[in-house]
């Protein structure tokens, strides 16, 4: 490959020839340093400026220092009538491998060509390093290995007068800096290629645009033909402005040539971020053969999240996919995620109202029939634009999270107060609404039973008070002591049904002193047995006596016998009795009198019938002393059995 064409002869001294060389070096040097750091300090580390240091990093790498073996001497050979020399280090008349070498272009001012390490292969000249090409916009560097020749076998020849044209051809090249307009344009070849351009300095509407690059597009155009490059980008683009209304977007593009050779990229799938204002990001991609518009998290809104679907992406040019109002005139599906956790997914109305300026719109979204889902898992299904109940909706069926679901609105089951509905609208979730609604309706009813149930008992309605406390049992199984309430109207329910019973059976005068377990002198046998019948210890309690007196009376007595009465307790209780006994008597020790309380339930201790009649009638103070007594003696035989 041919750098240049022959021009006319410039005549060089080779010893100002090196000194200038070393002047421009360090020219180059300072200026590419201050150029370097001030493209770092305006903006960091660009994609562009990320090439450009790997492919230093290769160069320094490349170049690094080997020993300068004996007998080395550093010259220049100066091919004048060619327009080129070389200089570097030479071992028996040609360049010393593992040594730096620098070709320069003298047909006018000297500009360096090539600069690397020097090796060979095959007896052919190669170096690794650095190839200048010098353009309109500015210097083009190829980083990679090169193979240099100057005569027809491709070899080197370093006798001026023998010596051709000189030749540079690509090897393995790992990196091409150069230019896409006025922009500088970095282009990593190897491993994972990409193509960056540097925007700002270039002065186009972005910073920076990068994208992979395919081998075997590399491979067909070339790795320096930037432009077919740029336009043979598509997935995994990256761009970046300083100034504009984002900063950032990534995703797929179409690059698209203009009449003045510019690039146009229209922006496809991808992602924008780092918005000014409005939505933190926005992010357009496919999904089952539709097309998706997300809208993520603007501050000003409660939606954290909003998607626009619209099912065929046929039905959005390219030029579109990032206009909302195409997506939304096109919209089947609204999917909205809210800051609470809510969700909804469905179908949506939209209105658009032109600006004062008429330079833009606002847009006001309405979701209709779809499905809501709040943070707590309860869901609804219908219509969201219609009807509302204490602030939820019911133009359809809700889906409360234990399974229940229930049709249209589903309050109007609850009677509440004013005050009751007032906080049920306060609560979110239609389980947390329902489930407060009937508390409410509970308290309310159970504070309706509990008056009549009130009133019921003041009026003596036994049945019916029993009845309304049932009901109140029913919502408060544990307030308010229902048991023992409803135990106390059992009670008093069996009263009045005994004395009735004994009204019939023996009359107003006698049947409710029966019925209350009292006796008198004068009654029969039978009221005296019915009278006792509310205990059934009563009678078990008394010894039974009959006999006859001088006139033929018969005479029948009953006396009180603890012994009886504890004996038929015991059979009564069955196996629990020997139990009981054991704690009764441990009782005893610590002054519990069970016999005491035994004789209290017993009031009328002696009782005698003359024909059927009661004729006498004693009650307990006629023997609590006795039995005092004796239970003392037993109670001091036991402790002295203990001890002994």
């Amino acid at each position: 490959m041919r750098i240049w064409q022959r021009g006319q002869r410039k005549t060089v001294q080779i010893s100002h020839f090196s000194n200038e060389f070393s002047n421009t070096i360090m020219k180059r040097f300072i200026l590419s340093l201050i150029i370097l750091c001030s493209c770092l300090t305006a903006w960091g580390q660009t994609e562009y400026n990320k090439i450009k240091n790997q492919a230093e990093r290769w160069y320094n790498s490349a170049i690094s220092n080997e020993v300068l073996p004996k007998g080395a001497k550093n010259k220049t050979v100066d091919y004048p009538k060619l327009h080129y020399c070389i200089t570097g280090y030479f071992s028996k008349g040609i360049l010393t491998e593992g040594q730096i070498v620098e070709i320069y272009n003298t047909e006018f001012e000297p500009k360096l060509v090539l600069r690397g390490k020097v090796s060979y292969l095959a007896n052919r000249l190669l170096v690794n390093g650095v190839k200048y090409d010098y353009t309109e916009q500015g210097e083009c560097c190829t980083y990679g290995s090169f193979y240099v020749s100057n005569s027809p076998d491709n070899l080197m020849i370093y006798k001026p007068k023998k010596a051709l044209d000189l030749t540079i051809t690509d090897s393995n090249i790992e990196y091409y800096l150069g230019y896409y307009l006025k922009c500088p344009t970095a282009v990593k070849v190897k491993v994972t290629p990409q193509i960056a351009i540097d925007g700002k300095n270039g002065g186009r509407g972005y910073d920076d645009f990068a994208a992979p690059l395919d081998n075997s597009v590399i491979s067909k155009i070339g790795y320096n033909n930037v432009s077919d490059l740029i336009l043979s980008t598509s997935k995994d683009a990256m761009m970046h402005w300083e100034n504009q209304l984002y900063k950032d977007f990534k995703g797929v593009v179409e690059p698209r040539l203009q009449d003045d050779s510019s690039i146009l990229f229209i922006f496809l799938t991808g992602q924008k971020t780092g918005f000014k204002s409005g939505h933190k990001s926005i992010r357009v991609y496919e999904e089952a053969g539709g097309l998706c518009m997300e809208l993520n998290d603007n501050p000003a809104q409660q939606l954290k999240k909003e998607t626009i679907v619209v099912a065929d992406k046929a039905l959005i040019d390219h030029d579109s996919y990032w206009n909302l109002r195409t997506f939304l005139d096109n919209m089947s599906e609204m999917r909205w995620e809210f800051r609470n956790g809510d969700k909804y997914v469905g179908k949506a109305t939209f209105t658009a109202t032109p600006s004062e300026d008429g330079e833009g719109e606002s847009i006001a979204e309405t979701i209709t029939v779809g499905k809501y889902t709040f943070s707590n898992g309860d869901y609804f299904e219908g219509d969201i634009s219609k009807e509302f109940c204490c602030g939820l909706p019911i133009s359809g069926t809700t889906h409360f999270k234990d399974g229940t679901i229930r049709e249209g609105n589903w309050l109007n089951d609850y009677k509440l107060t004013e005050a009751q509905w007032t906080k049920i609208s306060s609560l979110r979730f239609p389980s947390v609404a329902r489930d407060s609604a009937i508390v409410y309706q509970n308290n309310n009813n159970y504070d309706k039973y509990m008056a009549a149930a009130r009133k019921a008992e003041s009026g003596k309605h036994y049945e019916e008070a029993k009845s309304y406390y049932m009901a109140a049992k029913e919502i408060k199984p544990d307030a308010d002591n229902l048991d023992d309430k409803i135990k106390e109207l059992d009670r008093q329910i069996r009263y009045e049904a005994r004395r009735k019973q004994m009204i019939a059976k023996y009359g107003s005068t006698y049947g409710p002193k029966i019925a209350d377990g009292e006796v008198e002198l004068g009654m029969t046998r039978d009221m005296v047995i019915d009278a006792f019948s509310t205990d059934d210890v009563l009678l078990h309690a008394y010894r039974v006596s009959n006999s006859t007196d001088w006139s033929d009376n018969r005479i029948e007595t009953w006396e009180y016998d603890y012994d009886m009465a504890k004996r038929y307790m015991d059979k009564q209780m069955g196996d629990d009795a020997a139990a009981l006994n054991l704690i009764l008597g441990l009782g005893s020790a610590f002054g519990y009198n069970f016999r005491a309380e035994v004789s209290k339930i017993v009031k009328y201790k002696y009782l005698r019938f003359k024909n059927g009649k009661l004729i006498e009638l004693k009650d307990s103070s006629f023997y609590d002393d006795i039995d005092n007594a004796t239970d003392n003696l037993n109670n001091s035989l036991w402790m002295l059995n203990g001890l002994f």
